[in-house]
């Protein structure tokens, strides 16, 4: 590159850091981005709600479905800003936005709001009586009959015993039949905001497609096991803000990996602007 292209290159650089930050005010662009997210999330949660229906038919009650269809609130409200997100850059918004020294994400804060809301929605019906969390969370009984002897059955919690070779009903005392609890509603409704707040700001920063695959494909592995285990009363429910948490840790990594780069270039860049600022005066 020649001397005086290089000069306007790093010019331009100063000028782009010097440029001030638009102040966060409500645009109609917000707006409509903010309705295409909200959009998006809504049609692709009736879309799941129709599949749950149409495959659990009469085994799940209108609670049981709506804590499922609450449940995955999140993931489909983040999905649906991503799709308004993916609609905004064909039609070359962000990048007009960006050039007028707009931050990243704030050219897609409405989609971000949009899909915040739809999760936040979902945690809020968590809380309320109108969602069945036995149906969220089943859990695998014992079996109720066991065997006794060699063509003998028992019943554990009914007393009654079934001879094989005479077909003959017996009565014992039964066992204390114990249920599991239910699961408590703080722990579900703190991990699915979490993860709705999460997605916020995991998806709020810049990354690359590959990464995010790999990093949201192991935060919904981590999920969907934690999920089983609470699921069996293997573990403590806040257990689920694992899934969250590993989102907001590779936020945190890649905040310090920026801040270190930053760093290193600290000298350079005062080395180009005062190479300017001598050629200038």
């Amino acid at each position: 590159m020649s001397e005086p292209l290089a000069e306007d290159a790093r010019s331009c650089q100063v000028n782009a850091r010097r440029r001030p930050a638009l102040p966060m005010v409500l645009t109609p662009y917000d707006l409509k981005l903010f309705a295409r997210s909200a959009a998006f999330g809504l049609l692709l949660c009736a879309l799941t709600l129709v599949v749950m229906v149409a495959t659990d038919g009469a085994t799940t009650d209108h609670a049981g479905k709506a804590a499922r269809m609450a449940a995955f609130a999140p993931l489909l409200g983040a999905i649906g800003g991503g799709m308004a997100r993916v609609q905004a850059q064909l039609r070359g918004e962000p990048v007009a936005l960006q050039s007028i020294g707009v931050s990243y994400a704030r050219t897609f804060s409405g989609a971000l709001v949009g899909a915040l809301l739809i999760g936040l929605a979902g945690a809020g019906a968590l809380a309320t009586e109108l969602t069945d969390l036995n149906a969220l969370l089943p859990t695998l009984r014992e079996p109720s009959w066991v065997p006794e002897g060699v063509d003998d059955w028992r019943s554990r919690y009914d007393g009654v015993v079934l001879r094989g070779a005479t077909l003959q009903f017996d009565f014992v005392a039964p066992e204390v039949r114990v249920d599991a609890a239910v699961p408590s509603r703080g722990p579900i409704v703190a991990a699915v905001a979490a993860t709705a707040l999460a997605l916020l700001v995991w998806l709020a920063r810049p990354a690359r497609a590959a990464l995010r695959i790999v990093v949201g494909f192991g935060a919904v592995a981590a999920t969907v096991a934690v999920f089983h285990f609470v699921a069996a009363r293997r573990c403590n429910g806040w257990m689920l803000l694992a899934g969250p948490g590993l989102l907001l840790a590779h936020v945190a990594l890649d905040e310090l990996h920026t801040r270190a780069r930053r760093v290193e270039r600290r000298p350079a860049l005062a080395l180009d602007r005062s190479e300017a600022n001598h050629r200038e005066g």
